[in-house]
């Protein structure tokens, strides 16, 4: 390959576990700390959408590997990828948790951009799994937010409904 970069050496070159998928979602790279950290040797991982390999998620239960991946959307859009953490699922059904870090290793345009996704130990403690977000913030600071906005993001969090969230805090 003169002078194109082959996401399979990057992906091959680092010794923590990383992937790289095209803009379709298709995993076009996978490296052996990569089956390790989530069960699948390469031969069952490539060729195949990710969403199908991995089923990634948010700590809130968004879908990330998806028809319509966050990170490959940006990607798409030119746009900044900021790392984030993840819920993966392992090929033995357990849950993985991950932080990651993306950015485009070839292609101008859409068709032919490659994604190389670098996962790592999460950068805080994730003990939140999906379906049941960590709703435990009274020992946390959070400057930003208020103690109303706070009762309220615990009680969306435990599955509240709107009408029931306003009437357990009296609005």
């Amino acid at each position: 390959m003169d002078g194109e970069v082959d996401p399979a050496e990057i992906v091959g070159s680092t010794a923590g576990a990383a992937f790289a998928v095209n803009t379709e979602g298709r995993i076009v790279a996978w490296n052996a700390a990569a089956e390790e950290l989530f069960g699948y040797p390469a031969a069952k991982a490539v060729g195949r959408f990710c969403w199908d390999v991995l089923q990634g998620r948010d700590l809130f239960d968004n879908v990330y590997c998806g028809p319509h991946c966050p990170l490959i959307e940006m990607a798409v859009h030119r746009q900044a990828i900021h790392r984030c953490d993840l819920v993966f699922r392992h090929a033995q059904g357990d849950m993985v948790h991950a932080a990651v870090n993306s950015f485009i290793v070839s292609g101008r345009s859409a068709p032919d951009m490659t994604i190389v996704h670098f996962l790592n130990p999460p950068h805080h403690e994730m003990t939140a799994a999906p379906h049941q977000p960590d709703v435990s913030l009274k020992e946390t600071k959070h400057p930003l937010l208020t103690e109303r906005e706070l009762q309220v993001l615990r009680l969306m969090a435990q599955g509240g409904t709107t009408r029931e969230i306003s009437r357990e805090l009296r609005i």
